[in-house]
């Protein structure tokens, strides 16, 4: 009986031992990883020359040499992965960052959770307001769109909801539109709903892209890819011959800084939109609102969106030394800049509500006084 509980412990022990092994993260050369970053950083980066100037500089370069100080010092891709995060923060840009791919990081959901708590981010994330792009009756006169996402797999199911809800939609006093959570996505993926949110003409600002070599060869593999329209292959046919005229310059692909788009609504309906908003709300998101808030039947409710909207347009890059791992850097920049930064500021609602204030009644109420 004691041999059988001294095999047990053994086995059980093995068993620990190889869980440990098949968790532990595998060799890198992080110095070389680390190089790879700020060098791309540095040439791809839409926004390194407006964030690294002449007052912190010194304080970039004191960054810098740290992290390349440490990464000679581990060979664990781990290790590692956490210092390429302290490179990346200095920015403070939530569209730049590293991270593992999501095959990697399913085969080992225990290291990354780890991570997560070595970075101090919560172990479990704080769940969505909304988890479903779906329309809901809240009642006779106001109707309910919840948009967590705009990513393109999204578009066809919005547009369906926009059709099915068109005759209620042409005669229907309120309608609220939820963005918190969404962080982004495409713009074209909410344009159908643009002619229910304004009806007057509106200014949009474009982006100019930093025309470096990664991103002049992102536009020549969308020029050569056979699944495009010919028109699309076109528009990156011409986009790739301006950008390598002016290498290492920002370029306006669109020839212009502003424009003025015209909507197609010769509707008074809805009456009156409300969008909810929240610092979860972002990128693509944050772009409908900067259109929305033009509207005179727009009021926004919540707190302010993630601001991240200055830099876009990302390049997903695998870092050579260790191809599991990839650096997501923005090449476009925004025309408001410098005279409008939103970065990690955001668009402030018209009206602001209390986390722990139900958004769905004070808005009735609010649009039940305006009747």
């Amino acid at each position: 009986m004691k041999l059988i509980k001294q095999v047990i412990c053994l086995l059980f022990m093995l068993v620990i031992s190889l869980n440990v092994v098949a968790q532990e993260a595998e060799k890198c050369n992080c110095s070389e990883i680390i190089s790879f970053l700020a060098d791309k950083i540095s040439k791809d980066y839409s926004g390194f020359t407006t964030k690294v100037n002449t007052g912190n500089r010194p304080l970039y370069n004191r960054i810098l040499d740290s992290v390349s100080l440490k990464a000679k010092r581990t060979d664990n891709i781990d290790s590692c992965y956490l210092l390429t995060k302290r490179l990346t923060g200095f920015f403070k840009d939530l569209h730049l960052r590293t991270q593992y791919k999501w095959q990697y990081r399913d085969k080992y959901p225990e290291r990354m959770l780890a991570l997560k708590r070595q970075l101090k981010i919560s172990d479990t994330s704080t769940p969505r307001v909304n988890t479903k792009t779906t329309m809901l009756t809240l009642d006779e006169k106001t109707l309910l769109l919840c948009l967590p996402s705009f990513q393109s797999e999204q578009k066809p199911i919005i547009d369906s909801i926009l059709n099915a809800y068109k005759s209620r939609l042409a005669k229907i006093p309120n309608l609220v539109i939820d963005l918190r959570d969404n962080d982004g996505g495409y713009d074209y993926t909410y344009s159908n709903l643009l002619p229910y949110i304004n009806k007057n003409p509106y200014l949009v600002h474009y982006y100019e892209i930093l025309a470096s070599d990664d991103a002049i060869e992102l536009y020549e593999s969308s020029r050569d890819n056979a699944q495009l329209n010919q028109a699309t292959r076109d528009y990156f046919a011409r986009a790739v011959e301006i950008m390598k005229v002016n290498k290492g310059k920002f370029v306006s692909l669109s020839g212009k800084r502003i424009d003025t788009i015209k909507t197609q609504n010769n509707s008074n309906y809805p009456l009156r939109v409300a969008i909810i908003t929240n610092r979860g709300t972002m990128s693509a998101a944050e772009n409908l609102v900067a259109i929305a808030r033009q509207s005179k039947r727009v009021t926004v409710f919540g707190d302010n969106t993630g601001g991240a909207i200055d830099y876009t347009e990302v390049l997903w890059l695998d870092v050579p030394a260790f191809p599991d791992l990839q650096l997501i850097v923005p090449v476009q920049r925004s025309t408001r800049l410098p005279e409008q930064p939103l970065d990690n500021v955001g668009f402030a609602p018209d009206v602001r509500l209390t986390s722990n204030e139900d958004a769905y009644k004070t808005i009735q109420k609010w649009l039940n006084g305006k009747h």
